[in-house]
């Protein structure tokens, strides 16, 4: 896998990571940014958002898009 696909997995497993921590406990991953805790529902829908984001980039990582990013 060449380095810059390599960045772009790592940086997806990332988003899902922390989309899977905010939809699942938001107070707690929200305290590990050094944020507030939000009682709200958009906390779980920008961590479903992340997630989504995160699991694009890790397909695109490996399936080798070249037009995601020109490598």
């Amino acid at each position: 896998m060449r380095p810059a696909l390599l960045s772009i997995a790592v940086y997806g497993a990332y988003l899902v990571a922390n989309g899977v921590g905010l939809i699942l406990a938001p107070g707690m991953a929200l305290g590990l940014l050094g944020l507030a805790a939000a009682d709200t529902a958009w906390v779980r829908v920008v961590g479903l958002l992340s997630g989504e984001i995160g699991l694009y980039y890790l397909y695109a990582a490996f399936r080798g898009i070249g037009q995601f990013l020109p490598v």
